[in-house]
This record gives structure tokens, sequence and C-alpha cells, in this order.
């Protein structure tokens, strides 16, 4: 029998109350979707380099859009490449991934709270 994932618990921005910053915050979280991708192709093509950048970018702009969790989790990421702890950085992908992953399916909610 099949081993059922349990199910992902959605992140909620600290900012999805401020009706105002609503548009800006979608923006963000649809260009998440789009850095999920990247980070998966950078972690296939081995480009730490690159991967660093990408979570360095994360890691400031996850706690400005209200994902500190995003911001904590990319910080980790950086911290672990540049020590060159590759074991370390194979959880802090998949814990990246994960946020980045439960932000997405958490949009949704934003856009029924603001209705």
């Amino acid at each position: 029998m099949p081993t059922l994932s349990p199910p992902i618990v959605p992140l909620r921005s600290d900012r999805a109350d401020d009706p105002r910053f609503l548009p800006l915050l979608l923006a963000y979280v649809d260009d998440l979707a789009r850095t999920r991708d990247r980070v998966r192709a950078l972690v296939e093509t081995g480009d730490g380099v690159a991967l660093a950048r990408c979570a360095h970018h994360l890691s400031g702009t996850g706690g400005a859009y209200g994902y500190p969790a995003v911001g904590d989790a990319a910080a980790h990421l950086e911290r672990v490449l540049s020590d060159g702890e590759v074991g370390a950085a194979h959880a802090a992908v998949d814990a990246l991934l994960d946020v980045l992953t439960r932000a997405i399916v958490g949009a949704p909610r934003l856009v029924t709270a603001a209705a």
C-alpha cells in the first residue's frame, strides 16, 4: 500500500491583512513559484554559487513580504553553502523548498481573505 504524504500546511504572510499590500504580495507569491523551480534546477545542475545568490535574495525578501520562515530557511541555506557543508545543504534545500511550497499553497487563501 502506498504511503501517503502528510498534508501541506499553508503558510500565511504576516502582511496578508493589509489590503493595500495584497497585489504586491500576490505578485511575490507568483515569483516564489518560479523561484522554487529555479532552486530545483540549480540543485540539479550543481550551481552552488547561483543557489547561494538565490538564497541570499530570498533571505531578504521573505521577511519583507511577511514570510519570515522563507527568510530564515533561505538564510540557513546560504550559511551552509558558504560553510561548504554539503550534507547540511541537502537538508537546507529541502527545508527551503518545503517552506516555499507552503507559501505558494497559502496564496489562494490571501485572495479569499481579501474578498
